[in-house]
Order: C-alpha cells, then structure tokens, then sequence
C-alpha cells in the first residue's frame, strides 16, 4: 500500500488503513479526471465497483467500467452534481471486499481504507454480517438514459440510480437494495459485542 498511513485497527474480519493527504488527493484526482492514468496507488481496479458521492449540491451514483467511472451526472446533471473538490462532502468507493472512504475535514481531506481479512475469532457472532437496505425510491420517473435512470419515493424525493440495478420490466417496489457490512468487536471487559464498523459493499436488484 504505498502512500499509504499505518493500519489503524484491527476489528475482526477487516483492516483499516487510513490514507494520508497525498494519496486521498490522488484518489479525489482519479474519480474527478476519470483517467486510468491516476489510479490510486491504494486501490486495486478489481476492489471497487460503485461510487457514491455526497456533493453540497446533491449525490451523485457511479459505477466502474474497464478504467473508468460512469457517473450519474453526466446522465441527470440537473438532479446529480459532477464532483469537484470544491462540492465533495464525502466520497464511496466500495465493491465485495474493500471499500475507499474519503470526506471532508476542516483542514481538507482524510480517508481511510477498509479491507476484508481472513476473520481469527472462534466466535460466530463475532462474524461480519451483510444487510440489505432499501435503497430510496419506489418508482421510475425518467429513463433509462446513459446508464441510469431516476427514481422517486413517496415523499417527492429523487436520485438517479444505474440502471443495472432496478428491474425495469417488474416496478413494483421495493426497486433496489444498498448491500451494507457490519464488522463486530468485543468488549475485553464485558465480552458484549457491538458494530465497530460499517461499510458499503454493493447495489443490487429487489
């Protein structure tokens, strides 16, 4: 992992790296140029799959193809805002065994990276475990367009979703999922177990 900051913590079944300024700046450069040129030095192209940004201006949804990122603002600019270093809250990349973690701070950037290891607990339910969320939205108001289309909930709100991931034959709600993984630690005193660390894994169909 070179340019990257020593392993943080060991929580059972990961490891977290954090990243240093230049190696989130390099990441940040990647996804915003959208050029293989600038791979993160971290990151491995096979890792990550789907991006998910939070902008000052709304969110953005991506997805990995060859050596590029296809992003939601190039389909729905008025609704998905492209990311900049100027708008960018928080930055996703995640796919089934590491997710890229990068948000703003007040003096920049920080990141960390969350990899799946080989778990050395006896315990099961020390085990990480996968849960399906539902993603927002429960009806398709536009598209498909470049890869994505739109999806509204009940309260009005929208956001443009790939298309690989909503069933665009059956509409009937729930329309997708948001895969999230739970990563266990226990109390050395106590021996209870809590979530010690969440992380993104995938989007898939109902």
């Amino acid at each position: 992992m070179s340019g990257c900051e020593k392993v943080l913590e060991e929580i059972c079944g990961c490891k977290v790296t954090k990243l240093n300024d230049d190696v989130c700046a390099t990441v940040l450069n990647w996804v915003i140029k959208n050029s293989d040129a600038s791979f993160p030095p971290c990151a491995c192209p096979n890792g990550v799959k789907w991006l998910l940004a939070h902008c000052c201006d709304g969110v953005t949804w991506g997805y990995f193809v060859g050596t590029r990122w296809i992003v939601s603002a190039t389909a729905f600019p008025k609704l998905s805002p492209q990311i900049s270093k100027e708008n960018l809250l928080e930055l996703r990349l995640f796919g089934d065994s590491t997710e890229i973690l990068i948000w703003r701070s007040s003096h920049g950037f920080e990141g960390r990276i969350v990899d799946d290891v080989a778990s050395t607990s006896p315990e099961k339910y020390l085990q990480p475990a996968e849960e399906a969320r539902l993603l927002l939205g429960d009806s398709i108001v536009d598209g498909p367009k470049n890869g994505f289309v739109i999806v509204r909930s009940s309260d009005g709100k929208e956001q443009a979703v790939p298309e690989m991931v909503v069933d665009l034959i059956d509409r009937e709600p729930p329309l997708a999922f948001l895969v999230v993984k739970h990563y266990f630690a226990k109390n050395p005193e106590t021996g209870a177990a809590r979530i010690a660390l969440s992380r993104l894994v995938a989007l898939k169909k109902s």
